[in-house]
């Protein structure tokens, strides 16, 4: 049991609210009701769940050693021992295979787009994590695929501005996790991720402020203008939602609580409480009629 749960925290499940974005399409289509479609961007949700913690373990491999000097990934099944490298890339391999091989049976160009979406993951791993910004853009880049996939499966084309706003908002995140990790980590940041050397805290917040503004512009401008809305200007109203989130989020940045974006997305009442609202305001426009 204690290799079956080691295997199981390899694998990041944590992590996989992160694909949640495959739904975006489904719900600003409004599909949501549609239980085909619904059974649709499931399987494409599953498939990038076993695919993405392939890619986790992938990622675990390649910074075994430095998680290792960690103050917290040091107790990961990789650097703790708990789980070999051999047995990890066995792992690793099986899982991309399979989920590779259903994305093509489901859907060719859900493959296609999962091919792509490994790829990229892989070489962000091998190399791409080394390099100033460009780290923080294909992380980003991660998000924008998964929005494509969720579309893509269910036959919806998705907006451009759901796909801009998606960039963004990883593109927050992902500054936000780096503002963290470089504050907490200090002088022994480079030691454990080499791209935060190139890095440093006023930077980062200039490139948070500019990122916050684009998102609320880029979701402002997609609310009145973006077709698929399918509801006219009432869209606007989920807008205050949405300035609110990134507002706390900033603050909880600012507190040092920024470093695992699913931690605090899911266990901070405020932020909580604000996406189940704009959440449930999204539905009741979307299926008003």
């Amino acid at each position: 049991m204690s290799k079956l749960t080691a295997i199981l925290r390899l694998l990041r499940p944590s992590q996989w609210l992160k694909n949640l974005v495959i739904f975006t399409g489904l719900i600003f289509s409004a599909n949501l009701t549609n239980l085909a479609l619904l059974v649709k961007a499931t399987e494409a949700f599953i498939i990038f769940c076993a695919l993405s913690g392939s890619c986790y373990v992938i990622n675990d491999i390649f910074d075994i050693d430095s998680d290792r000097r960690h103050l917290e990934k040091k107790f990961r099944p990789l650097p703790a021992g708990q789980i070999s490298v051999p047995l990890a890339s066995f792992l690793a391999g099986i899982l991309a295979v399979l989920s590779l091989a259903l994305a093509f049976l489901v859907d060719v160009y859900l493959g296609f787009i999962s091919l792509a979406y490994f790829a990229l993951i892989f070489l962000y791993s091998a190399s791409l994590k080394r390099f100033i910004i460009v780290d923080a853009m294909v992380v980003s880049l991660g998000f924008v695929l998964r929005a494509v996939a969720g579309g893509v499966v269910i036959r919806v084309p998705v907006s451009p501005w759901l796909l801009l706003c998606s960039f963004l908002l990883a593109l927050f995140l992902v500054l936000g996790k780096r503002r963290y990790e470089l504050v907490d980590l200090g002088k022994e940041a480079l030691w454990h991720n080499a791209v935060l050397g190139t890095y440093t805290a006023g930077l980062l917040d200039q490139m948070l402020a500019i990122v916050a503004s684009a998102t609320v512009i880029a979701y402002s401008l997609y609310t009145f203008t973006s077709r698929t809305s399918l509801i006219g200007p009432s869209m606007m109203l989920t807008i205050p939602f949405v300035v609110f989130g990134i507002f706390r989020y900033l603050v909880l940045i600012h507190q040092g609580e920024g470093g695992r974006p699913e931690r605090v997305l899911t266990r901070d009442r405020a932020l909580i409480v604000d996406i189940l609202l704009w959440a449930g305001l999204i539905l009741i426009l979307l299926h008003k009629k």
